[in-house]
């Protein structure tokens, strides 16, 4: 119970605001668990499975797996950069965000940066980073970007991204909000290093 603590939530974007409260992990909380790869199956020569010659196999080791869990933090960060700087413009929410991408690009070989509690969102969940990258996303086939919202062939359309279950209005940013701290900090990052 001594890592323990409830923060008030600010969900940045929101027309109204609504007051939010979570239990969570104290800042600097440090645990220890054991991560486990399974080398027999790695090394297995079954033809159904075939990991052994797989084109991904060699990801499935620790610097490979670290190093890719850094660059996706990066872009999330980033990504929660941009759309701090342009809506929120909160410079202790910045400079968090921006000390979190720092810790990230100095990570060594063994050591990655993860979301993985709530609060990350859309961006820390999903494949959304990729997804955004289709020009279809909000680009139809019919006429580009304007009014993307009355074309049924954008991918935000056909998936219904953003779109308002009352009102059945699509909001103009996707995702629209985003949630911090009261005082401005992410929600949900760790650093792990295996040892």
């Amino acid at each position: 119970m001594e890592h323990l603590e409830v923060s008030e939530i600010k969900i940045v974007g929101n027309p109204q605001e609504i007051p939010v409260y979570i239990e969570n992990l104290k800042k600097g909380t440090e645990a220890t668990f054991d991560i486990n790869l399974d080398e027999d199956l790695l090394n297995t020569e079954n033809k159904e499975l075939n990991f052994k010659n797989h084109k991904l196999r060699g990801y499935m080791n620790v610097r490979g797996i670290c190093k890719d869990c850094n660059a996706f933090s990066k872009r999330v960060v980033e990504e929660h950069l941009r759309y701090v700087w342009e809506n929120y413009n909160c410079e202790s929410t910045i400079g968090e965000f921006e000390t979190l991408r720092s810790e990230i690009e100095g990570c060594g070989d063994n050591e990655a940066v993860l979301h993985i509690g709530w609060g990350g969102g859309w961006y820390s969940t999903t494949i959304g980073l990729l997804v955004e990258t289709y020009p279809e996303f909000t680009t139809s086939a019919e006429g580009g970007e304007r009014k993307w919202y009355l074309r049924e062939s954008t991918l935000r359309h056909k998936f219904k991204l953003g779109k308002n279950p009352r009102t059945h209005r699509y909001a103009s940013r996707f995702p629209k909000t985003r949630r911090i701290t009261i005082k401005g900090e992410p929600l949900g990052w760790v650093k792990f290093t295996v040892g």
